[in-house]
């Protein structure tokens, strides 16, 4: 790949991580808002019946667990040779993984 190509190639990159983050972050946004609306709403309620629902609503909600902790050993030693390996330089060029794989994506 010339110069001028990876100068395009890496330009599209900052260019789409840009756009991600912008995303990301006005996702982050409108749900703060939408939570804090529903915060509002839910101090002004006067019906008894109606927050004793909302509060069964959050018993039954999971508790949140950290992905990490429900994974397999196998799985993490897996993640963790492949970030060791990333480290180490042991990775395949995006590219090349494209024309191995092509049939299949």
């Amino acid at each position: 790949m010339n110069q001028r190509a990876l100068k395009f190639k890496h330009a599209l990159n900052t260019y789409i991580l840009v756009l991600v983050s912008v995303y990301l972050k006005e996702l982050v946004m409108n749900i703060q808002t939408e939570k804090l609306k529903l915060i509002e709403w839910l101090a002004g309620l006067t019906d008894e019946t109606l927050v004793e629902k909302i509060r069964f609503l959050k018993e039954m909600q999971p508790t949140q667990v950290d992905w990490w902790e429900e994974i397999s050993e196998a799985e993490k030693e897996a993640i963790n040779q492949g970030l060791a390996d990333a480290q180490s330089g042991k990775v395949t060029a995006h590219e090349e993984v494209r024309k191995r794989y092509e049939k299949w994506l």
